[in-house]
């Protein structure tokens, strides 16, 4: 291992013609059976010629030379180092379709079940124009605050920390940004941001549908895992279903589909009643070749999220179960 790691140090990164371990670019090296698990930081991603150059050595190195049966490789940006990325924090972003059907209180809901089976999460509300986590977790109106460098602070509740537009408009005022306004928000919430360094899940609470901001985000995001989230009515389930196939396009991992406003437990009978219909959720899972991770029936919490002891309560913490499972 000893060796694997010094000959790795001493291969050059193509990109700059400077060793790795000069540009100081090895994050990880394991081996598991026999296979190279290794990941490095790369000074130019956009120079593919000599991202390849590199890769071919560093296989040579590893299969030829070394004798190991494989390996794998991820290039990370060296502008990336320090930043939310360099940590092992799973990305999970939450979308859907169309507005409407709840997704923004399945992603706090969803965050703050993980953190009752003691998970450290952070939430971006990228929901740009219609942000609305910080309403989801009762925040007050409070301004975003910042360190002496320019780095967002996080504000936290329920035991996660959250980023969000709202805090950075006047209230009861629309947004009235364009492109290159939001692409520098995001480049904040993701690159300057001061997160908990043991960060276990950051949350992307994403914009409904599939337009620039999600777009954008596909590509800021390595790695990925969308939850797409449906009303059972077919109608949503037809534009979940797009949804879900743009975060494939974009090369995410759509790892299940929630059912929001499944069903209604009527107080008087204590039947289930299927206000909204049917059946979505399970049409988006089979057209997205993903599961159906979880229905959540129709309520209202008693202190703006779901508790343990409260019926969806238990549903949510069910779903984190699930999700911790899938991102093993």
């Amino acid at each position: 291992m000893n060796e694997l790691k010094e000959k790795l140090l001493n291969m050059i990164d193509y990109t700059c013609n400077e060793t790795f371990n000069k540009t100081n670019g090895l994050k990880k090296v394991v081996v598991n059976d026999d296979i190279v698990d290794v990941e490095l930081y790369i000074s130019d991603e956009n120079n593919k010629e000599a991202l390849q150059e590199t890769k071919n050595a560093i296989v040579r190195l590893v299969k030829l030379t070394l004798g190991y049966k494989g390996i794998k490789i991820k290039f990370i940006p060296i502008g990336l180092k320090n930043t939310i990325y360099d940590n092992d924090c799973k990305f999970i972003l939450v979308g859907s379709g169309k507005g409407g059907v709840g997704k923004s209180n399945v992603c706090a809901n969803l965050g703050y079940a993980l953190t009752r089976l003691d998970k450290k999460v952070g939430i971006v509300d990228a929901d740009i124009y219609g942000a609305s986590i910080p309403n989801v977790l009762g925040l007050p109106r409070i301004e975003a605050r910042g360190d002496e460098f320019g780095n967002l602070i996080p504000f936290e509740a329920f035991n996660m920390e959250m980023v969000s537009t709202e805090f950075f408009v006047e209230e009861n005022k629309p947004l009235m940004w364009r492109g290159p306004m939001l692409q520098s928000m995001l480049d904040h919430f993701f690159h300057k941001t001061n997160w908990n360094p043991n960060l276990d899940y950051l949350l992307i609470d994403l914009p409904p549908g599939t337009g620039d901001i999600a777009i954008d985000l596909g590509q800021m995001i390595p790695q990925g895992n969308m939850i797409v989230v449906t009303t059972p009515h077919m109608s949503a389930s037809y534009i979940a279903t797009k949804a879900g196939l743009g975060a494939k396009q974009m090369k995410q991992n759509v790892i299940g589909v929630v059912e929001n406003m499944s069903y209604f437990i009527n107080p008087v009978n204590n039947q289930k009643e299927e206000i909204f219909g049917a059946g979505g959720g399970m049409v988006v899972a089979k057209n997205l070749e993903t599961e159906l991770l979880a229905q959540i029936p129709i309520g209202q919490a008693k202190n703006y999220l779901f508790e343990s002891n409260e019926a969806i309560g238990k549903v949510y913490d069910e779903l984190a179960k699930k999700v911790i499972n899938i991102l093993k």
